[in-house]
């Protein structure tokens, strides 16, 4: 299972939007890629900027051992606001992200910390850790970071957590919050999150 490095850059969520669309929820899919009406190795950029607006900022970047892409940044600062992700190495950080593999010109991953993203449950920035453990039916154990891990034959999503404690030996998370949603698809994934 893919495993995602958000610790390092993932801030603590608080109120507050960027993206230009409207205060509607969208729902972020394991099972078939999507986020709202998009869908990973479907959509292209224009597909993105009809759904998400013109991006406040995009970027072009590469990661080793993985495809050219570019970024299509919403809601972004210099000053590292709360539930957000650098848009590329040495870039300003935002808080909704689409990454677009250059090769093929489809959407590959996606990165949010905005509550008006859900997955298919429920879960969305902002949901208690224990809500989010009853929706999910997964208890959140501390690894390396604090995330719960879903599949599918097409994308990987990740949620990530911040704000809890733990005692050894369960590693069980109690407290915390929901800081990011993260999809990625499995055919193709530009890297930015690989462990290193």
């Amino acid at each position: 299972m893919r495993r995602v490095a958000l610790a390092t850059t993932l801030v603590a969520v608080a109120a507050g939007c960027g993206s230009t669309h409207t205060s509607r929820s969208y729902v972020v899919s394991v099972a078939d890629a999507r986020i709202g009406p998009l869908q990973l190795d479907v959509s292209d950029r224009a597909a993105v900027v009809a759904f998400a607006g013109k991006p406040q900022l995009e970027a072009r970047g590469h990661m080793p051992l993985a495809a050219p892409y570019d970024a299509l940044g919403y809601g972004c600062s210099r000053r590292t606001p709360p539930g957000s992700f650098p848009l590329a190495p040495e870039k300003p950080f935002c808080r909704t992200i689409f990454w677009i593999n250059e090769r093929t010109g489809r959407l590959e991953t996606f990165f949010t910390g905005d509550p008006r993203y859900a997955e298919t449950h429920g879960t969305r920035v902002g949901t208690a850790t224990a809500v989010a453990e009853r929706l999910l039916h997964k208890r959140l154990l501390v690894g390396c970071e604090e995330n719960l891990y879903f599949t599918s034959t097409r994308a990987y999503l990740t949620i990530a957590f911040a704000g809890g404690r733990y005692r050894l030996p369960s590693r069980h998370v109690v407290g915390g919050h929901v800081v990011a949603l993260v999809l990625h698809s499995r055919r193709s994934d530009p890297g930015v999150f690989d462990c290193e």
